[in-house]
């Protein structure tokens, strides 16, 4: 087969630099571009995550084994033949936040790197900023308002008149240096809707397309000389009919790892705390999200084990507002539960607590909520 022949949806080999050590991967061809160069296909490795979705050159395209080549049916064929010639791009010059067709998912990465503080920070996954902004080899952000920009000289332009040294919200916790924000969708549109353009290149998650009006931000900020800086938020739907304490979660990809995951998540119960309900994150999570959870509702169980040596899954739920599904979900990952005819009997290990005590003492202090 020649590389002309290769259009959008054949899945073919592709060899990949990893480590330093060429590796070939089955990756599937999602758009195709001709440059001075020659074919350029824009390819998502089928075992890898979707944020590794790059462009490659055709020269990376291996075609010597027949058998590695999967055809996509006749339809499918002729409609890319008249459409992967052309770069998936934004069309809209403004951003739009409404609900996407059903292949959005697909959507080839649009923006390059983004410059947020200090921070040059390569996008992971395609976000409607307008063509002119998306185009740029980097996209500048404020670090406050989180408006975009194509050049540094219009970033530094606009931050002399930038009076925002915080989220527009309402401060709702204080502990120390680090603050929340809650900010209303609908009141404060323009700086929730730039949170989820930004927020967009870094979670493949289809719901941040939804209207903002209906949702409500938190955001996490760090004090630092000049103003609060973003580290990371979560939305929650105002009226959620499924009960769920988060929609979308993220921790900015240069403050990860500096355990502002969990206090993101930790504050999300905290509100269900304040409006009692039990609760839980919007369903299905991916695996590194249900990860994340189930390491944070151990954590939380194993503490209030410590303390009731009787209890049972509906006193756990009702003391951590964690669901009775997510509890027995956890216990039973984590090889906690046992039945003993018709009892639960919970089990955990001295390490277990001592990590759990460690966790639980870094996270949020209820008292310092300040309720409206």
């Amino acid at each position: 087969m020649r590389l002309e022949d290769v259009y959008v949806g054949f899945k073919v080999p592709v060899k990949k630099i990893v480590n330093g050590t060429e590796e070939v991967f089955k990756a599937e061809i999602l758009g195709r571009r001709t440059n001075k160069s020659g074919l350029e296909f824009y390819v998502h490795y089928v075992e890898l995550n979707r944020r590794l979705d790059e462009w490659v050159d055709g020269s990376m395209v291996d075609l010597d084994d027949p058998s590695q080549i999967e055809v996509p049916k006749k339809k499918k064929a002729e409609k890319s033949r008249k459409t992967s010639e052309k770069e998936d791009e934004v069309k809209e010059e403004k951003p739009t936040l409404e609900k996407p067709p059903q292949d959005e998912e697909f959507k080839m990465k649009n923006v390059k790197k983004i410059m947020l503080r200090n921070h040059l920070v390569d996008a992971w996954y395609f976000s409607p900023y307008p063509k002119a902004i998306a185009e740029s080899d980097v996209v500048y952000i404020c670090e406050f308002c989180l408006y975009y920009f194509s050049t540094m000289d219009n970033l530094v332009l606009h931050a002399k008149q930038c009076k925002l040294r915080h989220p527009p919200g309402r401060e709702i916790y204080r502990d120390g240096n680090l603050s929340f924000f809650e900010c209303d969708g609908h009141i404060q549109k323009n700086y929730c809707r730039n949170l989820s353009l930004l927020s967009k290149l870094f979670l493949d998650h289809k719901s941040l397309y939804y209207d903002i009006d209906v949702f409500m931000f938190y955001v996490l900020c760090r004090l630092e000389d000049n103003g609060y800086q973003i580290v990371g938020y979560f939305s929650k739907e105002k009226m959620s009919e499924q009960g769920y304490n988060l929609a979308c979660i993220l921790t900015l990809p240069f403050e990860q790892r500096k355990g502002y995951g969990k206090i993101l998540i930790d504050f999300s119960y905290l509100l269900s705390k304040r409006e009692n309900m039990i609760s839980g994150p919007e369903k299905p999570l991916s695996d590194l999200g249900l990860l994340s959870y189930r390491t944070y509702w151990m954590e939380v169980i194993v503490e209030y084990l410590s303390k009731h040596s009787k209890t049972s899954i509906a006193d756990i739920s009702k003391e951590t507002h964690i669901s009775e599904d997510d509890i027995i979900g956890t216990l039973s990952a984590y090889k906690m539960l046992r039945i003993d005819g018709n009892e639960f009997i919970f089990t955990y290990d001295e390490k277990q607590l001592q990590k759990a005590l460690r966790s639980r003492s870094k996270c949020v202090d209820g008292s310092l909520l300040k309720l409206c």
